[in-house]
């Protein structure tokens, strides 16, 4: 009796593994071709350095979701389309939000001439990071790390009313050129709590203020320009959007069907003493099938004082 109860268990192990293998090889039959053939690598490299200036882009790319994004909306058929994004913009510092691992694998593959820092959010193998990404042939990495949006900086852990564990990725850097150093922030703030978010904005401004340097803050904040989130953030530093001499307006996240009403919840702040912000732009192109997330990409383009 006891065999024969141990034999329908091993059967049932057994077709749930032939049918988690079944189903992964249809997938990747389905998907994968495309995600090859598709790849196309971009030189940074091959782009003039333009010392002094700075081209900045902010992009959440749409983690790699399998049970709800399917056909074009797929990581595997709108990979290529994120990095042409990125790529036509000539980046000299990309943030990126809800990336992960095998999206950041990706980018660091076809991105080339680009060095990037990051951190995730937890230790499991599906955790979202926000790397910030860098032109090696024009900057050296003098520090980075992270922190946790909470209570306890400096433990891992999941901060007041948040829905998830919460982080801000940082670096300095210094333009070899004209050995002038200055601090990148990347984050993704929380979707849900109010009240996480108004925090982190405050553990930001402080982290800012701490700084004897010039400071570009970029993310997801997932909160609009009139909450009290915002105004924390706008009293330390400022939004690009409204200081460049050629800006635009409009929401930055288009529910994959190019929404064109709304406010920003993506942002690109400097300290304003710092930078002379020439222009500032919400990249909503589109392939024929699809965008290539459910956000848009910005890009702010700027030059130190």
């Amino acid at each position: 009796m006891a065999n024969t109860k141990k034999s329908k268990i091993l059967i049932i192990i057994v077709s749930v593994i032939l049918a988690l293998a079944l189903g992964l090889t249809m997938f990747f039959l389905r998907y994968y071709p495309n995600y090859v053939q598709q790849r196309e690598v971009f030189d940074i490299r091959q782009s003039p350095l333009n010392n002094g200036d700075l081209t900045v882009v902010s992009f959440n790319i749409r983690y790699y979701n399998l049970n709800t994004d399917k056909n074009e909306r797929h990581w595997f058929n709108r990979a290529h389309q994120v990095a042409q994004t990125v790529a036509s913009h000539e980046p000299d510092i990309a943030g990126f939000q809800e990336v992960k691992r095998v999206q950041t694998a990706y980018l660091a593959s076809v991105l080339e001439g680009y060095d990037y820092v990051n951190a995730y959010r937890s230790l499991i193998i599906s955790a979202e990071g926000c790397p910030i990404f860098f032109r090696t042939d024009k900057y050296e990495l003098l520090d980075d790390g992270m922190f946790w949006l909470s209570e306890t900086p400096e433990k891992r852990g999941r901060g007041w009313d948040a829905a998830h564990n919460r982080i801000a990725v940082w670096a300095v850097l210094r333009e070899k050129a004209t050995d002038r150093q200055f601090a990148v922030f990347n984050t993704h703030f929380d979707h849900k709590g109010v009240t996480a978010r108004e925090k982190a904005a405050e553990l930001i401004a402080q982290r800012v203020a701490a700084l004897d340097m010039p400071v570009v803050f970029m993310g997801d904040l997932n909160a609009t320009p009139e909450t009290p989130m915002y105004n924390t953030i706008a009293a330390t530093l400022a939004d690009t959007s409204d200081i460049a001499l050629d800006t635009m307006s409009g929401g930055t996240f288009n529910a994959w069907v190019g929404r064109e009403d709304g406010l920003p919840i993506d942002y690109i702040f400097v300290t304003p003493d710092s930078f002379h912000v020439f222009e500032y732009f919400i990249d909503k192109e589109k392939s024929a099938e699809s965008f290539p997330s459910d956000h848009y990409a910005i890009v702010a383009r700027m030059r130190f004082r």
